[in-house]
């Protein structure tokens, strides 16, 4: 877990080009490729609600950064619903998030803004030493680790789960598949606790050495990442364990390992001071000298925007993103509530400054790898039928309950690709259709889908489905087939959003 220090990152791209040395002088320079991220834990404001998300999202983009790493696993529970959790614990997501999917909230609106997003799997597989234990302890208590006296190990106040266990591996392995499958994400971050084996932890009877247990966490990374990388050859790794090689002592990760066997594609390492001097020479002395140039391209640098009750000036958080340019890959916020703590202040300053011109991420081989969501409104000219507007729902073509019609949307938009399309759902109020018939229209195939409006609490954009599209030509990829037979019931249509579907479109430039 990130505690009061200031951090870093590298990335492990194409290796065209030198590891270099950071220097202290700011380097005021636009560039095309760099790491613009920020942290979102879950504590956040932002993950309140979808629209809150919504707000941060746009807010980011409009700053110029291009990843999030926002956090959806805190110690043995999911913020969003797992199958894989509820088999194993019996609780399919954190109390805290129920009846909400988190991960689908931040994919598409963090899509939608044009941004990458990662999953970050922080504080686990722990659960806290004291108060109500937590569901996956109670259902696999021989899951954990115990001391020499067969007692569950308090190792920081935690009870942890033994990653020597073959179960407790296969876990969080197919934990990880099913987020991958299920949610179209751009990469992983794993936490300095997950893998991990504390030092206190007594080793298991099949691992008798220090360097056996480092080799096990290794080599569940190898596996898991060509799982992992089966279902999405253009999923990115990250991790973040603990700085000058603290990760190796206390908890078995052995990231040089990870690295020279090219299993990671980003590392956030924790360096233990937030004064900006010590900060600049702690990054330089602790991994500068492990960077060769036929592996490493990219040092991206971090800092701390709020730590306790102090936050980080503007000048000083431009000084130290330019200074982290030197290295070439950017830069990396901890965190976003820290970010607006004064308000506009630091990403303002960010985006007069380094930010100025708007940067693709350094581990992709094509640019613009996010583009931005495009809206559509609904307009009158696709109205089959005694459409009209209603000032209950502006923005909205709404027809009669009982009366037959049918709304389509016409788009034209540069590229031939596939597409995820979404409608905005508006708010329940008066008279709103219970559900809505779509016809999803593609250059290989026709779907129906049905939405039960009803069932949505919340206005927002909903997922209807995928869609490939010729580039470049006038075409209607939806259209709204009016089913309500109740007069006192009105079907609705709003404007609708195509996000990039990577997946199915791996190649595309953008």
């Amino acid at each position: 877990m990130f505690s009061a220090a200031c951090l870093f990152a590298v990335g492990l791209v194409s290796p065209t080009a030198s590891a270099i040395a950071p220097a202290p002088a700011p380097v005021q320079r636009a560039l095309e490729r760099e790491m613009r991220a920020v942290w979102i834990p879950a504590d956040s404001t932002v993950l309140r609600s979808q629209a809150a998300i919504a707000e941060a999202m746009d807010n980011l983009a409009a700053w110029g950064f291009n990843t999030v790493f926002a956090q959806v696993l805190e110690g043995s529970r999911t913020l969003y619903p797992s199958p894989v959790m509820a088999a194993e614990s019996g609780q399919e997501v954190d109390p805290r998030f129920a009846g909400r999917d988190l991960v689908a909230e931040l994919v598409l609106e963090a899509h939608r803004a044009g941004l990458e997003l990662f999953p970050w799997l922080a504080g686990g597989l722990t659960v806290p030493a004291t108060g109500a234990p937590a569901p996956l302890a109670l259902a696999h208590p021989d899951w954990l680790c115990v001391d020499e006296s067969g007692a569950k190990l308090v190792h920081a106040r935690m009870h942890w789960f033994d990653w020597q266990q073959p179960k407790l591996q296969s876990f969080a392995s197919a934990l990880l598949a099913d987020l991958v499958q299920r949610y179209p994400i751009d990469g992983l971050q794993f936490d300095d606790r997950f893998p991990a084996l504390p030092r206190a932890a007594p080793a298991s009877a099949s691992v008798s050495a220090t360097e056996g247990r480092t080799a096990l966490l290794t080599e569940w990374l190898a596996g898991t990442r060509q799982r992992l990388q089966s279902i999405d050859p253009a999923l990115v790794l990250a991790v973040a364990p603990l700085g000058a090689g603290a990760s190796l002592v206390e908890f078995a990760q052995d990231s040089a390992a990870w690295r020279a066997r090219k299993l990671i594609d980003i590392e956030l390492v924790q360096a233990a001071d937030r004064d900006f001097a010590m900060w600049q020479t702690a990054v330089g002395q602790m991994e500068l000298g492990q960077f060769t140039p036929v592996v490493f391209q990219r040092l991206p640098a971090g800092s701390f925007t709020k730590a306790g009750d102090r936050r980080l000036p503007s000048q000083l958080l431009v000084e130290a993103v330019a200074w982290s340019r030197s290295g070439g890959a950017g830069h990396v916020s901890f965190d976003y509530d820290g970010l607006v703590a004064h308000g506009s202040e630091l990403p303002a300053a960010l985006r007069a400054g380094p930010y100025k011109h708007n940067a693709s991420t350094p581990w992709r081989e094509r640019p613009n790898w996010r583009p931005r969501g495009m809206i559509f409104p609904a307009l009158a000219e696709g109205a089959e039928g005694a459409w009209h507007m209603d000032a209950e729902w502006p923005d909205f073509q709404v027809l009669d309950g009982g009366v037959q019609g049918s709304f389509g949307w016409w788009v034209q938009q540069p590229h031939s690709a596939w597409f995820d399309v979404h409608v905005w759902v508006p708010a329940q109020q008066r008279g709103l259709a219970g559900k809505a018939t779509y016809l999803l229209q593609g250059e290989q195939q026709r779907t129906w889908v049905e939405l039960a409006l009803g069932a949505i609490e919340q206005p927002g954009w909903v997922r209807v489905g995928s869609v490939d599209l010729r580039g470049g030509e006038l075409v209607e990829p939806l259209r709204l087939i009016a089913t309500e037979t109740s007069p006192d019931k009105h079907t609705a249509a709003g404007p609708i959003l195509l996000v990039l579907n990577r997946r199915l479109s791996p190649d595309l430039r953008w």
